[in-house]
């Protein structure tokens, strides 16, 4: 393969372009699939600190390229070492799952009432100890340059569950959850038949209600 040199322009010179914009390509992708860490480190240091080392350690794989950052929370759990670490990582997971969720496929529903039941590949359940998802809405009304001088919103710091779901028109919704519904539907994960689900939600009820 030989590139013939421009008016301007030796081959080399060509190829560094074509590289360069190979790179802000890449870059562009990770701070539109993690808006929330984006915002969190702004452009330039999200690029420096996680976009380039992650790139460098896990390059393109795949035609598809929504999976560009399909590997970039096991890479900050084992790399990233700064004090927000724990922030950073729930930031980076809460990010990925808007996207898997809305690129997932569709399932079909069960066809019989023996089948066991499961959460559909586009819903996820978290819990955190801080309110992430609504941290997350106020930092994406504002461009990542916005937060560099500007001080962020108050991030509130409790025990907080929540459902993460794909709806029938689309959208990506995160809604919080009670501890009580959160352990229902984690059972979910791993199967449910008619018969359980009936008798655990009997003994959750009963729970909520003593404990009333």
């Amino acid at each position: 393969l030989y590139i013939d040199p421009s008016p301007t322009l030796d081959p080399t010179s060509r190829i560094e372009i074509y590289a360069q914009q190979y790179w802000w390509r890449l870059f562009g992708v990770l701070q539109d699939h993690f808006p929330l860490l984006t915002r969190l480190f702004g452009q330039q240091g999200f690029n420096d600190q996680i976009a380039t080392p992650y790139l460098l350690k896990h390059p393109p794989n795949h035609w598809n390229i929504n999976l560009l950052g399909d590997t970039l929370y096991p890479f900050l759990k084992a790399h990233y070492t700064a004090e927000d670490k724990a922030l950073v990582l729930d930031s980076a997971q809460l990010d990925w799952l808007y996207l898997e969720a809305f690129i997932q496929r569709k399932c079909p529903l069960p066809s019989s009432e023996t089948e066991l039941l499961y959460l559909t590949p586009s819903t996820f359940l978290l819990s955190y100890k801080w309110d992430l998802p609504q941290f997350r809405k106020e930092l994406l009304k504002e461009e990542p340059e916005y937060w560099i001088e500007s001080d962020f919103p108050e991030l509130k710091k409790g025990s907080y569950y929540f459902i993460l779901k794909r709806t029938a028109s689309g959208d990506v919704l995160t809604e919080s959850i009670p501890h009580q519904e959160f352990q229902l539907l984690k059972e979910f994960e791993k199967g449910l038949s008619l018969t359980d689900l009936c008798e655990m939600a009997h003994k959750i009820n009963q729970d909520i209600t003593e404990w009333i």
